[in-house]
């Protein structure tokens, strides 16, 4: 962890932000210093998202990788599912 944030506002080396369509900015929604750490959480948020959301992680202020969301609609249910690989 760092003793003062980035330019970000950001006190973790690596961030992950989610933005819907509707959104002006994106929504931080994890923070963490582990890189492998970090990989893991945006697979499993990039799998559990909608298509119409973009989940970004970030090292900084440089984007290391930016996907739309996979999960996949279930009509029995009514809710987004998990993709499966």
């Amino acid at each position: 962890m760092r003793d003062r944030p980035n330019f970000q506002g950001d006190y973790f080396t690596h961030a992950i932000d989610i933005q819907t369509p509707f959104d002006r900015l994106p929504e931080k929604v994890a923070g963490l210093d582990n890189a492998g750490a970090a990989g893991a959480a945006f697979e499993y948020l990039v799998k559990s998202n909608p298509p119409d959301r973009i989940i970004t992680l970030r090292d900084g202020a440089r984007v290391m990788c930016r996907e739309n969301g996979r999960a996949v609609w279930n009509d029995l249910i009514a809710r987004w599912l998990p993709a499966e690989d």
